[in-house]
């Protein structure tokens, strides 16, 4: 055998050598490539339809110049879309990915933004949103917070199993 056959052979991946944890890291990275995709189409779409909400949202957490409020209230929801299927195909998983963790970083960023400032609104993820006498801001630092460690796994690892892109195959 050639020099070069040798270490060809050598950097090849050898099934029997990994350990437990590169044996379900592709498939765990799935789970949460599928959950996050889902999640963001769930949280996207209705805002996608009913942007006149959105953008009554953007304008409640009062950080924005009345300039930008129309296109974040439509850019938001189309981000969260694109990324949701881009996801869910198994697609520039690292890439995209990452730009679910800024996403999230945002959004947690705004929720602290209204929280120390004393504004009372239901952050609008997966609702409505609107003014409310309750916050549940410690919920949404919970779920965002969560939502963000399990989508910089796939930013760490993004090979999975059932991706699109061979590159991201695992």
């Amino acid at each position: 055998m050639t020099s070069a056959a040798t270490a060809a052979r050598a950097s090849a991946p050898d099934n029997r050598t990994r350990g437990p944890l590169d044996r379900w890291l592709p498939w765990v990275g799935l789970v949460i490539r599928l959950g996050m995709g889902a999640g963001l189409l769930y949280a996207g779409l209705p805002k996608a339809v009913h942007v006149d909400r959105m953008v009554s949202q953007v304008k409640l957490y009062q950080l924005l110049p009345d300039g930008l409020v129309h296109p974040v209230a439509y850019a938001v929801p189309a981000l969260e879309v694109v990324v949701g299927v881009l996801l869910v195909l198994g697609y520039a998983t690292r890439t995209v990915a990452a730009i679910a963790c800024l996403m999230l970083l945002a959004y947690i960023g705004a929720i602290v933004s209204v929280d120390v400032r004393g504004i009372k609104i239901d952050c609008g993820c997966f609702s409505a949103g609107g003014v409310v006498e309750v916050t549940h801001y410690g919920r949404d630092y919970l779920r965002d917070g969560l939502m963000f460690l399990v989508t910089a796994l796939l930013v760490w690892r993004p090979r999975t199993k059932f991706a699109l892109a061979a590159a991201d195959r695992a």
